[in-house]
């Protein structure tokens, strides 16, 4: 132990603010060889968590939060007594979705240093957090807890995104099969490329679906208004009717985008931000279909209309490219479309 240079009192070794008066102004030991040698420790430890605090404190700023983690988590085993590690690594934990676990440590960051910048505001934000997600929480008869994640209605789209791609390779497969050179491949081209488009954008929303990714909705919108936008032109180059797969696809559009739009379980699971490389670019990726996805969750009541216009607006377009296909004539496909 060693005492306060202010107020005299005796504080922790590793401490560097006075629990009692509040002072920094440094403190001095009692007095023996052993004691001065434990204070040097001390002082040596202080040092060492406060450089690991400021490369955290970098990382984090950068967004690569699994390395910052690391370096905070070493410096609180290094320093238990420093306030600035437990309120950044309880601020990681926030920005991560993660407010239960943020909240003892920005109640102990408070508890070493009162006015530590930003902790307050940080505190109470994990705290409203976790009581919408207490709130929001399935409960069972008897009012046991059901644990948050993906469970509920979330298993429907968890089944979907496990098998289309299976769905999606055997098609390639089957298409690469029958070619019988790379002629035959050019032919049927438009069937082949947006079956590979939509096989790459179903592990991209997958990827951020199973890590419950803040990016996840508005990519898996994107994604199912793209399995529209590939029916409408590969229906229309082929000039017939495809069908197979338009029942889940009309179920995809009618019930599952306006679920993921405002659904209180939804809203409450896929809430990670980005933690690495990959998560940033799908991040980066998802940032139109963000803005549109906010769009129609503030129109809230027109998401039918809306719907609506943009099956209308499909519709129209395979017949435009069918009509085109067939004529090679843009204004006689004007004219069929209208008239």
């Amino acid at each position: 132990m060693k005492k306060c240079s202010s107020c005299h009192n005796q504080v922790d070794d590793l401490g560097h603010l006075c629990p009692h008066c509040g002072s920094e102004a440094g403190f001095y030991s009692g007095g023996s060889g052993a004691e001065a040698l434990s204070m040097l420790d001390a002082m040596q430890k202080q040092a060492e968590a406060a450089r690991l605090v400021d490369r955290g404190a970098r990382l984090i700023m950068q967004g690569r939060y699994a390395e910052a983690e690391k370096q905070l988590t070493t410096a609180l085993a290094v320093n238990p007594m420093n306030a600035t590690a437990h309120g950044n690594m309880g601020g990681l934990l926030l920005r991560q979705g993660r407010p239960g676990e943020a909240i003892p440590l920005l109640e102990k960051a408070l508890q070493l240093h009162p006015g530590l910048e930003g902790v307050g505001h940080a505190l109470a934000q994990a705290k409203a957090q976790a009581r919408s997600r207490s709130t929001d929480a399935a409960t069972n008869v008897s009012g046991q807890q059901v644990v948050q994640g993906i469970a509920g209605w979330l298993l429907l789209p968890a089944i979907a995104l496990g098998a289309q791609p299976i769905g999606f390779l055997h098609k390639i497969y089957a298409v690469l099969g029958h070619a019988n050179g790379f002629a035959r491949i050019l032919v049927i081209w438009p069937a082949l490329w947006f079956d590979l488009v939509l096989l790459a954008m179903v592990a991209m929303v997958s990827w951020g679906f199973f890590r419950k990714r803040s990016f996840t909705v508005p990519l898996f919108i994107a994604y199912i208004a793209l399995m529209w936008v590939c029916w409408a032109v590969i229906s229309g180059v082929s000039s017939q009717h495809l069908d197979e797969g338009l029942i889940g696809m009309s179920v995809h559009l009618a019930v599952l985008v306006p679920y993921l739009l405002f659904s209180k379980r939804v809203a409450a699971t896929f809430v990670r931000e980005p933690e690495n490389l990959l998560d940033r670019c799908l991040a980066g990726l998802g940032r139109y279909p963000a803005a549109l996805s906010g769009f129609l969750q503030r129109q809230r009541w027109f998401v039918l209309i809306h719907i609506v216009v943009f099956f209308t607006a499909m519709v129209v377009l395979n017949a435009a490219i069918r009509s085109l296909y067939l004529n090679g004539n843009l204004w006689e496909t004007w004219r069929l479309i209208v008239g």
